[in-house]
């Protein structure tokens, strides 16, 4: 799909630029007397759309290869820099701090696939991790992939996924180079392998990746020309021949996924848009068979990742799906052999308030994330939904997930938790037994004593409790007087999930007396997808209002004052601060948006931009008028005033294709322009090699972590 252009008229301002006619933007405000800003040129471009007239000034920046563009977001940099230079010493001390945590032998939990348990580790160090496994349950540890030696120079470098073949005897991994979301495959043989000759597969997306049961071909997906990841392939592997396209999805609201099941049976290919489903099978008996559709693709109906049961006849399909209004999910399965159109037969109805999220399918259990009250927890049952029973180590409040393993013959389950207090943790469940075996614990050198986790809850307009979980030192003042930080997300219901990480990521803030607080706003799925409809498409601007009573809950309490106060955001998250800002100004001293997606409006009218139409069902197609004054009413770039502003530092990456470097680039630019307060600070840090996920080495990303938490410390403590 695509927008219709004869709703949009763009009228181009004259362009007296060749003799500077339209002048150059200091903006009016100079920050403490200190550098000054870079000049930037105004160059009008007028739109007309449904009625309303907006003119961008801006809009040039989005020449990417344009020199002009490189040198003002260089310039930036330069200014940023010697804005933030004030702040070295705390920057350089938080840094150490964060190296100091570090554990001399830092690994991530286990996955038991087969005989063998796999896992990544961080030596001291080294910026990346290395992947090895062991023979389970006590064997020698086996270096199986060093990402360490991919790298080139400074180059960025990332490796999100990988995955071993059934037979253990290789690795396909993919590698990214630019942050731009495009990567390689590379198959390499554990035994012997080298970067030399390993076998690679270009033109890849960076997140999907699957190896048949049989080992003897490799899954994966391409994006088209807008970034999306639309059309699922074949890899025969060993073979150089063609790679075979398998599908293809044309509709722009969906993208497509690839993953084998747990049985090895079968490898699914899934295209999802944020309300509806399509999914094919390809596998069974027939490992070069055509995919067939095994969950029809019908408006507003979802399903969730699928599983295998084998059994009788090929067995059964596994999914939880929203259909007949089941907005919190049914549990429901199919037989294997069923056509195209077999109807789901539901297992587990509809429980309103109980969300089901995900479920592992084994041969004697079916085991199931479920969110309840805002936290997940695991369930679990025999197929005969026998000896049904909730998992009794799930944190509260905390984050509770099952592991990818184990294998489908396995008698225990996986489960991982975390919270705020208390590191990642890997259990060995016995169903049967009903017992918990801590398998690993992520070591930490972080002491929690002296630090405390509560709820709080915001009133929306409409009385609406908003919850905030906050994380604090127990001898803080409760008199206004601390620093704190409010983050959160609230979009496509996506949950920032209560777990150990804010206080790994905000350690030397919590030392200092820093309160860290994540608003669990609408819009995100903290109670379920009910949760998300309420903050969606024309009501979008709920998840705004939601922050900003989660920020006045903060206050009223206690933990801070407006001059105390941070706001922290990422992607929709930078959308989420940066509209609450332009509501309410006065609430915060300080805005943090990293990657924040500011110019929503102009990027939501080009179908041709990465990732536009699949926020279509999110957001809405501004094509039509409804949409249009929804997302216009509430954009943070369209709706900047002349009033004071919040020091604000907008982060962003020149090749990420999700948020485009251009968005915080103008934001940061015409806020300059028009704010009243002459101290405060606008500034823009442009990451030249990177993309949406910032810098790759462990080292890179510790640096611009403690950056933000120097300039965010060195703001809020002034005297």
């Amino acid at each position: 799909m695509g927008l219709n252009r004869l709703f949009r008229v763009c009228v181009l301002a004259p362009l007296f630029s060749h003799v500077f006619l339209l002048g150059m933007v200091r903006g009016s405000c100079r920050a403490e007397s200190g550098p000054t800003p870079p000049l930037i040129e105004k160059r009008p471009v007028k739109t007309v759309l449904f009625g309303d007239e907006r003119v961008d000034e801006y809009s040039w920046l989005h020449q990417r290869d344009s020199a002009e563009v490189t040198k003002h977001l260089e310039a930036e940099n330069e200014y940023t820099d010697s804005l933030l230079a004030r702040y070295e010493e705390i920057r350089n001390n938080i840094y150490e701090e964060m190296i100091e945590r570090i554990p001399d032998r830092d690994t991530r939990p286990p996955m038991r696939i087969g005989d063998f348990e796999y896992y990544e580790k961080h030596v001291a160090g080294q910026d990346y991790p290395t992947i090895c496994r062991r023979a389970y349950p006590d064997g020698t540890e086996q270096t199986i992939l060093d990402i360490n030696t991919l790298v080139v120079g400074d180059e960025y470098l990332r490796v999100p996924i990988w995955r071993v073949s059934p037979d253990h005897q290789k690795i396909a991994f993919i590698e990214e180079r630019d942050g731009d979301d495009n990567g390689r495959i590379r198959i390499r043989e554990i035994a012997g392998g080298t970067n030399s000759n390993d076998t690679i597969i270009e033109d890849t997306w960076v997140n999907s990746l699957a190896w048949d049961g049989t080992g003897e071909f490799i899954y994966y997906v391409r994006v088209d020309a807008t970034q999306r990841p639309a059309s699922a392939w074949r890899h025969r592997v060993g073979s150089s021949a063609s790679d075979e396209i398998l599908f293809e999805e044309p509709d722009g609201r969906f993208a497509v996924d690839v993953y084998r099941t747990r049985s090895d049976s079968y490898v699914m290919i899934h295209a999802a848009a944020d309300d509806t489903s399509q999914v094919l099978a390809v596998g069974g008996d027939y490992p070069e068979s055509t995919p067939r559709v095994i969950f029809p693709k019908r408006q507003g109906i979802s399903a969730s990742r699928i599983e295998h049961r084998r059994g009788a006849d090929g067995g059964w399909f596994y999914t939880i799906d929203d259909d007949k209004g089941a907005k919190d999910g049914r549990l429901v399965r199919r037989l294997v052999n069923g056509t195209a159109d077999a109807a789901w037969e539901v297992v587990l109805s509809e429980t309103r308030g109980v969300s089901l999220l995900n479920l592992v399918v084994l041969s004697e259990w079916i085991a199931l994330e479920e969110r309840r009250d805002g936290y997940r927890v695991i369930r679990v049952m025999r197929h005969d939904l026998s000896n049904e029973h909730v998992v009794g180590v799930c944190p509260v409040p905390g984050w509770t997930t099952l592991e990818q393993g184990p294998d489908y013959e396995a008698s225990t389950i996986q489960i991982e938790t975390s919270a705020p207090l208390e590191e990642l943790t890997t259990y060995e469940y016995d169903p049967d037994k009903r017992t918990a075996v801590i398998a690993t614990k992520r070591q930490t050198k972080i002491d929690t004593t002296d630090y405390a986790v509560s709820t709080i809850y915001g009133i929306a307009g409409d009385g609406t409790r908003i919850p905030v979980t906050v994380i604090y030192r127990k001898d803080n003042p409760m008199d206004r007087t601390s620093p704190a930080i409010l983050t959160g997300y609230g979009a496509v219901g996506v949950t920032m999930e209560p777990g150990f990480y804010p206080t790994r990521t905000y350690a030397s803030m919590l030392e200092r007396g820093c309160t860290i607080a994540i608003a669990h706003v609408r819009g995100g799925g903290f109670y379920g997808p009910r949760w998300h409809d309420q903050a969606k498409l024309e009501t979008k601007s709920v998840s705004f209002t939601d922050f900003i009573a989660c920020a006045e809950a903060l206050i009223t309490q206690g933990f801070a004052s407006p001059d105390t106060l941070a706001f922290v955001g990422g992607s929709s998250g930078g959308l989420l601060v940066a509209a609450s800002i332009n509501l309410r100004p006065d609430i915060a001293k300080v805005v943090v948006a990293e990657v924040p997606f500011v110019d929503c409006l102009n990027s939501m009218l080009d179908p041709n931009l990465p990732a536009t139409t699949l926020d279509y069902p999110e957001m809405g197609n501004p094509a039509e008028e409804r949409y249009y004054r929804a997302i216009r009413s509430y954009a943070p770039y369209e709706n900047i005033g002349p009033r004071d502003y919040p020091d604000i530092l907008a982060i962003g990456g020149i090749n990420d294709v999700r948020v485009a470097y251009w968005e915080p680039a103008k934001w940061v630019a015409r806020i300059r322009e028009r704010r009243l307060d002459q101290d405060g600070l606008t500034m823009l840090r442009i990451n030249l090699g990177a993309g949406h996920e910032g810098s790759s080495g462990r080292r890179d990303a510790l640096m611009d972590q403690a950056e933000v938490q120097a300039f965010i410390l060195g703001r809020l403590m002034r005297k």
